[in-house]
């Protein structure tokens, strides 16, 4: 088979989707020798992205300068690979060009445009009808859909009305860079160019509405009232477009000095970060899958999750699970990790047990599955 493989939300700085771009394609090239890998990028990607290391004799790398969202996308890539021989396209999210003629492969990580269009400060009407119905269409048009958790696999089944049989649920895994480590002369230098205390809990994700950041930081408060400990929050992620609220807070309520938004850090000082807070805490309102949860799990941390969504599926009995909606619950959960040793050796020991079901090798495996599949019915046709 002749494979075009999408990466053009390959991004200079870490994604969800491009996480799943990278993992998932080093993977696929290391178990299919056979088959040939042409990937899609910006031309915005930098020389130095860690994509550019993978090596394989059946992977070609084609730039492509066509905007990988919206109608130039629809308009221009049909024409951009025009007179290609592919007998397979790996879309790897909903904005599939419709017009291309290729057998199509999508994968779906979420249906929080759809479900949650409160989440998304300054998105528009019309962008809101575009995704839409663009989804609606790209999900009946692909010729297989794969997705990350089996919640979001019922929500299309029940939004969208599309047959099961044409979706497979293909988990995603953890980076192996992700791992138990001792503290470090890295880690004290962090903290201290951070102001960031020896103990602390930790938020990970770019800082949008449905991460909920403003019900934790209430919780982290509750928790430092109740226990009396000089503790702190840190909170790594990008900002996202103009929503502030969680800043606001911190500002309006006197937190500046124990709540540090942190923003985007690189590989290794977040592996640090994780290897050396007391716990994750991760209560999100919603979630296609949540990989900071299998991190802290390879990174041998505790974590409080919410009980709703994808995560439960996800971390099954290796978290704390928190009504994302109530910061009194997440504070009960922050003082039961801080006070029970013993529950925090648990909940380590369960996250290594389960985070031996998660696979990345599997899941190249799965969805090369699911590509042969494609290509044996278009064949038929």
């Amino acid at each position: 088979m002749n494979i075009l493989f999408d990466g053009r939300l390959l991004l200079n700085s870490v994604s969800g989707i491009g996480y799943y771009i990278r993992n998932l394609l080093e993977k696929l090239v290391e178990i299919d020798p056979v088959n040939n890998y042409t990937v899609l990028l910006n031309n915005s990607l930098s020389n130095e992205h860690p994509f550019f290391k993978l090596k394989a004799p059946n992977l070609k790398i084609r730039i492509l300068d066509v905007p990988e969202f919206g109608m130039k996308n629809q308009a221009l890539f049909p024409l951009k690979v025009r007179g290609k021989s592919y007998d397979i396209f790996h879309y790897p999210h909903f904005d599939l060009p419709l017009l291309s003629r290729i057998p199509s492969v999508i994968t779906i990580h979420d249906l929080k445009y759809i479900l949650h269009p409160d989440f998304f400060s300054g998105s528009n009407f019309a962008k809101q009808f575009y995704i839409k119905n663009i989804m609606k269409i790209a999900l009946k048009k692909a010729h297989k859909i794969l997705k990350v958790s089996d919640k979001t696999k019922k929500d299309i089944i029940k939004y969208f009305r599309v047959e099961p049989e044409k979706i497979k649920t293909v988990h995603l895994s953890v980076d192996s860079k992700f791992k138990k480590m001792n503290k470090t002369g890295t880690l004290k230098q962090l903290l201290e160019q951070n102001r960031v205390s020896n103990d602390y809990f930790l938020c990970i994700g770019e800082r949008r509405p449905h991460k909920n950041l403003v019900r934790v930081i209430q919780a982290f408060e509750i928790y430092r009232n109740k226990t009396g400990v000089d503790e702190d929050l840190v909170i790594i992620g990008k900002p996202y477009s103009n929503y502030t609220e969680p800043e606001e807070y911190i500002e309006n309520n006197s937190l500046t000095e124990v709540v540090k938004i942190i923003g985007y850090v690189n590989d290794e000082e977040l592996l640090t970060y994780y290897n050396n807070c007391k716990a994750l805490v991760f209560a999100s309102l919603y979630e296609g899958f949540g990989i900071p949860v299998l991190e802290a799990f390879a990174c041998e941390v505790p974590v409080i999750i919410s009980n709703i969504g994808s995560l439960p599926e996800i971390a099954a009995q290796a978290a704390l699970k928190v009504n994302p909606h109530d910061p009194q619950d997440i504070a009960d959960a922050m003082q039961k990790i801080h006070q029970d040793p013993n529950l925090r050796r648990g909940l380590i020991q369960e996250g290594i047990n389960r985070l031996k079901k998660f696979n990345w090798q599997n899941s190249a495996a799965q969805t090369l599955a699911v590509y042969q599949e494609v290509y044996e019915n278009a064949s038929c046709i």
